[in-house]
């Protein structure tokens, strides 16, 4: 039995290529509660009751720091929802609140 405890315990003995590596053979799933998605039908249409609701409740825009926060957020639900056209156009968007055209696009 000591011979065995000096063997198993000895650093010189061990081998390398012997070594046990764990691996993982098969997953059990403990899940007890579905949850089910609803999908809401895709309305491109925008409700107006919903946009009165948010004009009355958010503040103006009345500086560049202030816009930029509201893009950030419309840009984060665009990555929320993989919306890639979205945040192309919000990027520019950025850009163009960050550094306005020097030049007049258009005439007031």
């Amino acid at each position: 039995m000591r011979s065995l405890e000096r063997e198993t315990s000895s650093k010189e003995n061990l081998d390398q290529s012997s070594q046990l590596f764990p691996i993982i053979v098969a997953v059990k799933s403990q899940a007890t509660t579905v949850v089910k998605e609803e999908n809401e039908p895709s309305n491109d249409e925008v409700d107006p009751a919903v946009v009165a609701t948010l004009q009355n409740s958010l503040k103006s825009i009345d500086s560049k720091n202030m816009a930029l926060a509201y893009v950030k957020v419309l840009q984060e639900y665009a990555m929320m929802s993989d919306n890639f056209r979205a945040i192309g156009l919000l990027t520019e968007v950025e850009k163009s609140v960050v550094n306005p055209p020097q030049n007049e696009d258009f005439d007031l």
